[in-house]
């Protein structure tokens, strides 16, 4: 285990849970938005489908 690691997961998770990517670079301290999408963005089947039930939900 190592502090990019626990970064790493940080992030993923945040991402997972709806922190807009804008906002994790903030916290993060990224300098460029292509830093923060590029590692942190995963897209999978359930972050899709949990994404597209909320945007149902909200219209």
């Amino acid at each position: 285990m190592t502090p990019h690691i626990l970064r790493h997961t940080f992030c993923t998770n945040m991402t997972n849970k709806g922190m807009t990517p804008n906002n994790l670079q903030y916290v993060i301290n990224h300098k460029n938005i292509e830093m923060t999408l590029s590692y942190y963005e995963h897209g999978s089947y359930q972050s899709a489908l949990t994404e597209i039930r909320r945007i149902i939900a909200t219209t």
